[in-house]
């Protein structure tokens, strides 16, 4: 596995940790699904402030807090910035889907284009992938186009936004 860099709000926790709670009226465990911890990262390196949206497709592929309806949404990156955050999937879960929407602040004026993603995609061994954004929220720019670059690394799936100007 490869060591990734946590932010200071992240605890790490060890793949797979067990987690449980007592009822304190019948002194018995009841043990919660098994947490896979992953790490999203989104690059922007586009030079324009971005503004980010995200929503999860359920719930139940997520254990805990951690996850990117929580961690990515309504959070701003500066350009040539990233933001890395744990999301904790449900190691049960085959899939972990959710959007991502990005609102740039760009010289022509705000563009906006949305990305569906799996986080389940950390399973792929050395998987990398070009996405062009295929649904426009908003005016896009006429002068050059986003492109977002993903790359698996370990547990981190990680996301490189660029803009030819």
């Amino acid at each position: 596995m490869i060591a990734v860099d946590m932010p200071p709000q992240a605890v790490e926790v060890a793949p797979y940790a067990h987690e449980s709670v007592v009822i304190s009226s019948n002194k018995f465990m009841v043990p919660f699904a098994d947490t896979f911890r992953t790490v999203l990262q989104v690059n922007n390196q586009t030079g324009y402030k971005v503004f980010i949206t995200s929503s999860i497709d359920d719930w139940h592929q997520w254990n805990g807090g951690a996850k990117p309806n929580i961690n990515f949404n309504g959070v701003t990156i500066a350009g040539s910035n990233y933001l890395k955050r744990n999301e904790d999937m449900n190691s049960t879960a085959t899939n972990a889907k959710f959007t991502m929407n990005f609102k740039f602040t760009a010289a022509s004026g705000d563009e906006e284009f949305g990305m569906r993603v799996d986080q389940a995609d950390v399973f792929k061994t050395d998987y990398t992938y070009k996405y062009y954004p295929t649904f426009p929220l908003g005016t896009m720019d006429v002068t050059g186009y986003y492109q977002v670059d993903q790359k698996v690394m370990g547990n981190a799936n990680i996301f490189t936004i660029s803009h030819n100007q």
